[in-house]
């Protein structure tokens, strides 16, 4: 499936407004409205493209989370 601009721009814009902060795949899907598998799929062709950088966190049970975090000097 092809990525849309305007749903890249809604996931980028999140990114860009607070660039300090890492977001989770769930943290997306609320807070830009979009779907669990859309979410990952545009949160993954940020990272293809250098704009985000994952961060994996490991807590006590079950698997690492992903946290995504916006790349240094990505424009």
């Amino acid at each position: 499936k092809g990525i849309e601009e305007k749903t890249l721009a809604l996931v980028q814009n999140l990114f860009t407004d607070e660039e300090e902060r890492c977001f989770s795949v769930d943290d997306v899907v609320s807070e830009a409205g979009l779907s669990k598998t859309t979410a990952r799929r545009y949160l993954e062709h940020c990272v293809e493209i250098g704009f985000l950088q994952v961060e994996m966190l490991y807590g006590k049970i079950g698997h690492p989370r992903r946290m995504y975090r916006r790349a240094a000097g990505a424009s």
